[in-house]
């Protein structure tokens, strides 16, 4: 049986976590790992049988590996995307993709440009709550228009405590110039990245972010989005690492009623008359919609980081259509440098936005913070 040769970019938690999931997964190998510690590496290859790197440039130069899995920190993520496409690798990148739109432009077009030498080039981004079963009903339901023209969309996010011990039991979270951003690019990056794979990208937004309010940190702990779509939906995205019990409640409404996620729950308010034609038709002052409560089930996802490096195996291996296109991971991203964007400069702002602009701001947050 083919498998695939897997070399490990990053030994943190994540990364080890993925040494994990690719030791239990068949068609993998896992050759070689990297990270900064070499006693780390030496200790973990041991225990794994693989190789020992101790840069990722030797990591990418060595022919047996074919695909590498980058676990590092966020703002090194473009410089070895990109080297590992020129050395022809398939590439599984964590998310973030990186830590601004400048970046990310830059990965997309380098694996574009090597994409085309080598067509069978697989990227992906690790964006696994895609596969969760009740984001996949939610944008199935989407997808079907059940709930007609959409109206508006809230997501309160605010289930991410984090306490101060968690910025400083690391060298670079919390950080402009390492993390390059906080609760919207790391704690609530994946709601961000499902909330323009339920609905698009937004034409503007305005935004509200508050930098180091709670937290002795210099990125966002707390953020509020406001969010206007070419077809008329409005959107709110509220996310806190500071609020505890946290929320975590998506609420969609349209002409044919409200669709709710919280607890676990989806339920559907489906209205027997679209909200619209009743505006235009009733003839009493007060007249609402009646309508049915539907509880609506899923098929619960299991494991769901592993799905998506199973899948990536297997699309390596030419066995399966990858989840995720590694290029998406540039959406979320005009998200939270948008909305960062919208609080420095105090302006709605639209999208797409030049990246060079953000990366000015970036760049004077990195050197204020030094």
């Amino acid at each position: 049986m083919r498998r695939v040769n897997f070399g490990l970019i990053g030994l943190g938690a994540i990364g080890s976590r993925h040494l994990t999931y690719l030791k239990e997964i068949s068609s993998a190998n896992i050759l070689g790992i990297c990270a900064q510690s070499k006693k780390q590496v030496d200790e973990t290859a041991k225990s794994y049988k693989c190789r020992p790197f101790y840069t990722y440039q030797e990591l990418l130069n060595s022919d047996e590996i074919d695909t590498v899995i980058i676990a590092t920190p966020h703002c090194s993520h473009a410089e070895i995307c990109i080297e590992a496409f020129k050395k022809n690798k398939h590439v599984l990148c964590e998310k973030p993709l990186a830590i601004d739109i400048y970046d990310a432009e830059k990965i997309i077009d380098a694996y574009n440009k090597y994409h085309k030498i080598n067509k069978y080039l697989k990227f992906s981004i690790v964006f696994q709550h895609r596969t969760f079963g009740h984001w996949k009903k939610i944008k199935e339901i989407l997808d079907g228009k059940l709930l007609g023209k959409l109206f508006r969309s809230t997501w309160i996010i605010t289930d991410k405590f984090r306490p101060q011990y968690y910025f400083d039991c690391s060298d670079w979270k919390g950080k402009w110039s390492k993390e390059g951003g906080g609760v919207l690019m790391t704690q609530a990056s994946h709601e961000l990245d499902l909330y323009q794979w339920f609905f698009g990208l937004p034409c503007k937004l305005k935004a509200f972010c508050s930098f180091g309010k709670y937290h002795e940190i210099e990125v966002e702990d707390e953020a509020t989005i406001y969010l206007e779509y070419s077809n008329g939906l409005i959107g709110h995205f509220i996310a806190s690492i500071s609020e505890a019990p946290g929320t975590n409640r998506l609420e969609i409404i349209g002409e044919n009623g409200k669709l709710i996620y919280e607890n676990e729950k989806i339920i559907f308010y489906r209205s027997k008359i679209p909200a619209l034609n009743l505006i235009k038709s009733s003839t009493d002052m007060y007249g609402k919609p009646e309508y049915e409560i539907l509880d609506i089930t899923f098929i619960k996802g299991i494991n769901n980081q592993k799905a998506v490096i199973e899948n990536f195996t297997n699309a390596v291996l030419g066995k399966e259509k990858l989840y995720i296109d590694g290029t998406e991971g540039i959406n979320s991203l005009y998200l939270s440098n948008g909305a960062v964007l919208s609080q420095l400069e105090n302006e709605t702002i639209r999208i797409p936005f030049k990246s060079s602009r953000y990366r000015l701001w970036l760049n004077k947050l990195k050197n204020a913070n030094k």
